[in-house]
């Protein structure tokens, strides 16, 4: 899927590019805490998911536009969710050695959170 936009000077950025020219946008702290909040409200999500409280999402990636992009978003406040699978060449999402195993340990912080009402 391409995934653009046009900035204020009317130029056409394709962000499905990886290669392409990247430009960063000005964020007003109002849209900043808005993605904060987003982040927030599906970490406890996840969180009650794990202990059975709660329903999984259908993907692992979630887009959210605070305005219309043509082919992608026809309104604003309007969210996707996405299910892209992970590239074993990335270094974020990839399977790369890492120091101890990371579930496990996340598993083990999120036991000791209450997630009951």
């Amino acid at each position: 899927m391409n995934v653009s936009a046009t900035d204020s000077a009317g130029e056409t950025i394709d962000y499905s590019a990886p290669d392409s020219l990247q430009k960063s946008t000005a964020a007003l702290n109002i849209d900043i805490a808005q993605i904060a909040l987003l982040q927030a409200r599906l970490g406890l999500l996840t969180m009650l998911e794990k202990h059975g409280q709660g329903e999984s999402l259908p993907g692992n990636y979630i887009l959210f536009g605070n305005r219309p992009v043509e082919g992608l978003f026809s309104r604003m406040l309007e969210s996707e969710i996405w299910t892209i699978p992970a590239d074993e060449n990335c270094l974020v999402c990839g399977r790369h050695p890492i120091d101890g195993d990371v579930d496990s340990k996340a598993d083990a912080i999120l036991a000791l959170a209450n997630c009951e009402e």
